[in-house]
């Protein structure tokens, strides 16, 4: 299924879309496309969130995804047909006070709860990219968690994969412990963080 948004774009769905006792049931990749959004979570509350992404000077792309587009396969495990290759991402517009930089990919989906695909800290704050296939040269000391390429179960529909990169007002950050989901970065990287922005993207095996 498809469905063509104002600007005649098409979008593959997951799913249809269902109206049923008053609900209107939809596919994510629709929702945040139309919508420009990431999701959110409240991992204590067990709420999923949507939300906006804000309209500023901080920015995040990739020469290789398009914002709401799909993840090549190069990107991707070997086991749904990639190569494992870590993702190119670009930034601009960072604060002039940033002192550092860290970028993560997560796992959005529901299922996933978050799962990090990718953990890279203190960047330094003349940099304004990861260069494709970074990951085979980075540090243990900068990768906290070695890149991971997308590996969504399957039949569990379009996974959103959420690359953020945050201005920190602080040159060296430490984490005490293995990174898995979110969580183990979030409460660190929220401390210091100045700016941030996202770049959403999907994949389903």
């Amino acid at each position: 299924m498809a469905f063509c948004n104002q600007d005649s774009t098409f979008l593959p769905l997951d799913h249809e879309i269902i109206f049923e006792n008053n609900e209107i049931f939809v596919s994510v990749r629709f929702v945040l496309t139309v919508l420009k959004a990431k999701l959110g979570r409240e991992a204590e509350a067990g709420i999923v969130t949507i939300e906006t992404l804000p309209e500023n000077d901080f920015k995040v792309t990739s020469p290789a995804i398009e914002a709401w587009g799909n993840i090549p396969h190069k990107f991707v495990q070997h086991s749904v047909g990639g190569k494992n290759i870590s993702i190119p991402i670009n930034w601009t517009g960072a604060p002039v006070s940033t002192k550092s930089f860290a970028v993560v990919i997560y796992d959005a989906h529901v299922q996933s709860e978050y799962w990090v695909h990718w953990a890279v800290i203190n960047i330094n704050a003349e940099s304004s990219e990861l260069a494709e296939n970074a990951a085979a040269s980075l540090s243990d000391y900068q990768q906290i968690k070695p890149y991971y390429g997308m590996q969504p179960a399957e039949l569990t529909g379009d996974h959103a994969y959420q690359v953020t990169v945050y201005a920190l007002d602080i040159e060296t950050i430490e984490i005490p412990h293995q990174v898995v989901f979110s969580e183990d970065l979030a409460p660190f990287l929220e401390l210091h963080t100045i700016a941030s922005g996202t770049l959403v993207s999907f994949f389903q095996s």
